[in-house]
């Protein structure tokens, strides 16, 4: 198991809380791919600052007056030219501000209705939250597995589906929450939040629960499956968050 990216992120910028900050870097000590992905990062960050300056940079004022003697200036690259380095700048400069936790271009990008579609159930398909998910993380377990949601909320809802991978999938659609993962159970820290959430399931493999509030939502064992829930026609399970526990 990889730390997610965020967290990584937040690593970079030193915005971890003390327990989150101890615990990824014994984990950075122990994961060398984790350590090359931070130090990517930061290269990536770097890069984009250095392109910043040189954009800012102000011509001295002894480049500005060249004695008589000096060679004709090199000739200026045309018009074209420059607008497609401008533009390529921005687009760098844009991927990585929304990389940044808290981004307020993330916050923009994920509201609902921002790209003309609005938020609503589209049927069988994936809703168009799930479709903007923005966080996650990933989890394999060979033993049996709880993915525990320590709150109801006032809107949201979670789709789970089983796939054949092996892997255990939580993706988060709406601002970022809480994910702490251990070798037996992942905590969901969703306490006020509004967001939606795409989980999948291993069809094959040990008993998974899913915890809403202390009470269990769905239960996963072998080929049988245990839920209140409704599934749909494309054979996903919708648990509702805002509705009361039945």
């Amino acid at each position: 198991m990889h730390l997610d990216t965020e967290t990584l992120e937040r690593l970079l910028h030193d915005e971890l809380d003390p327990r989150r900050q101890t615990e990824s870097r014994r984990h950075l000590d122990a994961c060398p791919d984790c350590r090359e992905r931070l130090a990517d990062a930061g290269r990536r960050e770097a890069r984009i600052f250095g392109l910043f300056e040189e954009l800012d940079h102000e011509p001295t004022a002894a480049r500005l007056a060249l004695p008589d003697s000096c060679p004709e200036p090199a000739r200026k690259e045309p018009a074209w030219y420059r607008i497609a380095a401008s533009i390529a700048l921005v687009i760098a400069a844009a991927g990585l501000l929304y990389a940044l936790p808290g981004s307020p271009l993330r916050e923009w990008i994920s509201r609902p209705g921002a790209d003309g579609r609005g938020t609503g159930d589209v049927g069988a398909g994936r809703s168009e939250e799930v479709a903007g998910a923005l966080s996650g993380l990933t989890v394999r377990s060979d033993g049996p597995y709880e993915i525990v949601f320590l709150a109801r909320q006032s809107s949201g809802r979670i789709r789970v589906e089983l796939t054949p991978s092996r892997d255990i999938q939580v993706r988060v659609a709406g601002e970022p929450v809480g994910l702490e993962s251990g070798p037996d159970r992942l905590v969901v820290s969703n306490a006020g939040s509004r967001a939606s959430y795409e989980i999948r399931l291993p069809a094959d493999g040990p008993p998974i629960e899913i915890l809403l509030n202390g009470r269990m939502v769905f239960r996963k064992q072998g080929d049988r499956v245990e839920t209140a829930s409704d599934l749909d026609p494309s054979g996903v399970y919708l648990i509702d968050l805002s509705s009361e526990l039945r």
